[in-house]
């Protein structure tokens, strides 16, 4: 299992690029900065994910999909775009977790949701700030924090759903996105990949997993 898990080292070339893309945001360490800083902080390097890879063409399977390739071929769909994201976050001393959600469809258990083609999809990531995990949306300009700036966390959000209760967002998701913040549906932690081909060592079949990540789905 060591062997498929994906690495998490933040490089010296993912430094270089991640410096790029910061240029002119303020981006002092994650413990020095308030709650509001570091709110201000995630939306910025959101953004500038977002207004650089523009193309909504995806890096290849098979191929490296780090915060270089994302720079310089302005590819990426949201698992491309989540990866550099995750590794600014990762340098700046932010603790992250990588999110697979999937679209709640009730004919399906939600075993066959996870493992069946064609169930809508998503890739995000949660970020841990001073008042807890925080939900990054990939393709929208968009964070989970309600009318009172108070952060969500898939876990947190699914609970209150279960319960019945819909969260007032600051902003609302974007239409096609709502299927997986304001609705129920299928999360997991730690899972890159169903298919192995998005991070060394690319083996068809073997999921593209982080071990670390794994643990918080229990």
């Amino acid at each position: 299992m060591a062997y498929y898990d994906i690495d998490q080292t933040v490089t010296a070339e993912d430094k270089q690029y991640i410096q790029l893309y910061l240029q002119g945001i303020p981006s002092g360490p994650a413990s020095a900065q308030t709650y509001d800083q570091q709110l201000a902080l995630i939306k910025a390097a959101q953004n500038v994910v977002l207004t650089h890879s523009i193309t909504g063409v995806a890096i290849a399977l098979g191929q490296p999909r780090e915060p270089k390739d994302v720079y310089t071929s302005h590819l990426g769909l949201c698992y491309d775009r989540i990866r550099v994201l995750e590794k600014i976050f990762m340098k700046l001393g932010y603790q992250t977790r990588h999110v697979t959600l999937f679209a709640d469809v009730p004919a399906l258990s939600k075993l066959q949701e996870l493992t069946t083609a064609g169930v809508p999809s998503h890739a995000i990531t949660e970020v841990l700030t001073k008042k807890g995990w925080l939900a990054v949306d990939s393709n929208h300009r968009w964070v989970a924090i309600d009318a009172q700036n108070q952060p969500y966390s898939m876990e947190n959000l699914q609970a209150k759903l279960r319960e019945g209760k819909a969260s007032v967002w600051l902003t609302q998701p974007e239409h096609d996105y709502q299927q997986f913040y304001s609705k129920p549906c299928t999360f997991i932690y730690g899972l890159y990949s169903r298919h192995g081909q998005f991070y060394p060592p690319y083996t068809p079949g073997i999921p593209d997993y982080n071990l670390r990540e794994l643990l918080y789905n229990f």
